[in-house]
């Protein structure tokens, strides 16, 4: 897991990641661990806002926000926000204390398939899996938390990203209500805005008529560089072989005359997302980035607008 205090951080990043860092991030080596302090010293002296500061937590928002501290401080005051307004998705989670949870994981309607050439962690949704029993609350809490829990313990998917594949495959009417646009606008909003997560891709793959027209209800929520990061397949696998490394994707994804590295069926990587968010290492990093009294806003203790002015005056960016 990583470490909680700049004294104990060490950099775990490889060399290509480190090299991206630099070049696309403003990430200095020399300077990381006094941009974390000047970000800490911030947060401790705002009375509305409730945050661990531990070093690996709050290099995720220096990243995302390319060593920017007033974009970090921004970016962590709306995940605060997040946590405090919807804590049914994001807070207190424990997959080994709630089955509902661990019960979602084993439909496979989400598989994290591990990285790509360029580090990138490739998450596929298989939108026939869905379990319409479900609750909706527990879902996304699965969903989310499956998130920080992949991103938080490893810093090289801090810089490198998300991509992900969404297969189509089987959607009917009933999919289409599941899906309230209230949802949708706060799973947006949280992935765009709140999350510390580099999101680098979009691959729909077998779309259908149904799936075009809920694409044009949610489309206008997505920001114009995640619209522009959006591809679309249709229902030809050799394209998304071409994005995709064959080796990553489900065998069920592959011909039969592939014969390269595989990464198992959909059952083995079920088994795989279940032990890892089950491990005790995964279970005390949740506790610790979930906690509802660790993570929170309140808007009653907010100073006055003249003195965050003169705040950010003595703190130039």
């Amino acid at each position: 897991m990583a470490a909680l205090t700049d004294a104990d951080y060490v950099c775990t990043l490889d060399a290509r990641t480190l090299e991206k860092a630099v070049k696309e991030l403003n990430e200095d080596p020399k300077n990381r661990l006094g941009a974390v302090d000047t970000f800490r010293t911030w947060l401790k002296q705002q009375p509305h806002l409730t945050c661990r500061t531990d070093t690996d937590f709050l290099l995720q928002f220096l990243r995302y926000c390319k060593f920017s501290q007033l974009e970090a401080r921004k970016r962590i005051e709306k995940y605060l926000s997040c946590q405090t307004n919807i804590p049914e998705w994001l807070s207190d989670v424990d997959y080994t204390k709630d089955p509902v949870l661990i019960n979602f994981f084993k439909t496979g309607y989400v598989l994290p398939l591990g990285t790509d050439d360029e580090g990138r962690l490739v998450i596929m949704y298989r939108i026939a899996q869905l379990d319409f029993s479900i609750d909706k609350n527990k879902m996304y809490k699965a969903i989310m938390n499956l998130t920080k829990l992949l991103l938080g313990q490893d810093e090289n998917l801090m810089v490198n990203g998300l991509l992900y594949i969404m297969d189509v495959s089987g959607m009917t009417v009933k999919h289409q209500t599941f899906f309230s646009m209230g949802d949708m606008k706060k799973s947006f909003d949280l992935f765009q805005n709140a999350f510390p997560a580099r999101l680098k891709g979009f691959h729909y793959y077998n779309i259908g008529p149904l799936f075009e027209t809920m694409m044009q209800l949610f489309l206008p929520l997505f920001k114009k560089k995640f619209r522009d990061r959006i591809t679309m397949h249709g229902d030809n696998l050799e394209s998304l072989y071409k994005v995709i490394p064959m080796r990553l994707l489900p065998e069920e994804y592959l011909p039969d005359d592939y014969t390269g590295e595989k990464n198992g069926n959909v059952q083995s990587i079920i088994d795989g997302i279940i032990k890892r968010v089950q491990e005790p290492e995964s279970v005390a990093y949740l506790a610790r980035i979930s906690s509802s009294t660790d993570f929170r806003l309140d808007e009653s203790k907010r100073p006055a607008a003249e003195m965050q002015a003169s705040f950010r005056k003595l703190n130039v960016d």
